[in-house]
């Protein structure tokens, strides 16, 4: 069979190609985005896990939400210097010092951060704290499914996990499609989701 690429049918194939494309940033991106975010708060939660990475405005509000709740500890996440670097923010808005611990993993360690994160996490909590078992982690907004998901399967069962989800500002997460930084936070952190949803956690851990 013979096919005929007429201009008709190559202006109707572009129009498609566009019209795709633009589906694509319009509805889809936007879509992942909050799914992505999606993950609820728990509640009353006695531990709240920071992740050493996050921006300058969202400790802003991981410390918003400190002053709002209950906690018991706040456990900072990360490499060594991030985690210092974090719990110094952390005080310098005034959190209590006897609140703040950190959980830092290796410098050297060059993949699977968020699981080492978890890793290093689990272990504080069970010789600092063995009787507490509710939790939320201040994380960002495209960030939080892989998050929870990792710390739910390294935590295990007897752990309630939920999620601060803090908003970023370096690109408009309410019009994720107008910034390209946004979009590719948004690819990036679902196929992380995946990765973190189906990955074998003995491969991590040995």
């Amino acid at each position: 069979m013979r096919i005929v690429f007429s201009k008709k049918n190559i202006l109707i194939g572009g129009l498609c190609i566009v019209a795709s494309g633009i589906m694509i940033d319009l509805i889809v991106f936007p879509l992942i985005f909050r799914f992505l975010r999606s993950v609820p708060k728990i509640e009353h939660a006695e531990i709240l896990v920071v992740q050493g990475w996050v921006f300058d405005t969202m400790v802003d509000q991981t410390v918003a939400e400190i002053n709002r709740g209950n906690y018991r500890a706040i456990v900072v996440s990360g490499n060594g210097s991030m985690t210092e670097r974090t719990k110094k923010r952390l005080l310098a808005r005034g959190v209590d010092s006897s609140m703040v611990f950190t959980a830092p993993y290796s410098k050297k360690t060059k993949r699977d951060h968020t699981f080492n994160e978890a890793l290093y996490v689990k272990k504080l909590l069970e010789t600092q704290f063995p009787d507490l078992f509710s939790i939320n982690i201040a994380t960002g907004y495209p960030h939080s499914k892989k998050s929870v998901t990792i710390f739910r399967r390294v935590l295990g069962k007897k752990y309630t996990v939920g999620i601060v989800a803090c908003k970023p500002n370096h690109y408009d997460s309410d019009h994720i499609w107008k910034s390209p930084h946004g979009m590719y936070n948004t690819f990036r952190f679902f196929i992380g989701y995946l990765y973190a949803l189906v990955w074998p956690l003995e491969w991590i851990k040995g």
